[in-house]
């Protein structure tokens, strides 16, 4: 199963796939929803991620193009993950057509919940890691890369700094 996650913001990009990778989703990233809506027309993902507000095409619009597109491909689940967290917000979201809605910041228990309520279907780690015949390398060192996954399905990012140079 692969997760589309579609975030500007490059430190949530960064913390978001942290969170997925120790899930063991593969995933990508997109920084708007104009690349959100290419990418679920072209691929073949399980949910999205969805930012409200980005730039070139936000959330909302985003949502709307992508359950006009037909077929199986519109019925995918979105996820907003948002900063408003304003009452109205929620039904705002669910309004535009997403089907559950994360606040910002995102609380790894929080988003483990929403993907295990709507990915029932998803493959048990144990098995994820049988079919890569390795478990995934993940260390965690501050400004230097971490990798989750191996070659085409991995994805790297870097630990950013959080007040010294403390390993985590």
């Amino acid at each position: 199963l692969r997760i589309l996650v579609a975030e500007d913001n490059l430190v949530n990009q960064r913390l978001i796939g942290l969170m997925l990778g120790r899930l063991g989703y593969a995933f990508d990233i997109v920084p708007d929803g104009a690349q959100a809506v290419q990418k679920v027309a072209d691929g073949d993902y399980c949910i999205v991620l969805m930012d409200c507000q980005m730039p070139v095409m936000d959330g909302y619009t985003a949502t709307g193009e992508i359950r006009a597109l037909g077929a199986e491909r519109s019925r995918i689940p979105i996820v907003a993950v948002t900063a408003n967290a304003l009452k109205g917000d929620r039904e705002r979201c669910l309004g535009a057509g997403m089907d559950d809605y994360l606040s910002k910041p995102l609380r790894p228990k929080d988003l483990k919940s929403v993907l295990d309520r709507w990915l029932d279907e998803r493959e048990d780690l144990a098995e994820v890691y049988l079919k890569w015949g390795e478990v995934p390398p993940l260390r965690l060192e501050v400004g230097r890369p971490i990798v989750v996954g191996r070659s085409s399905e991995s994805a790297t990012f870097l630990v950013p700094t959080l007040g010294g140079s403390r390993k985590h």
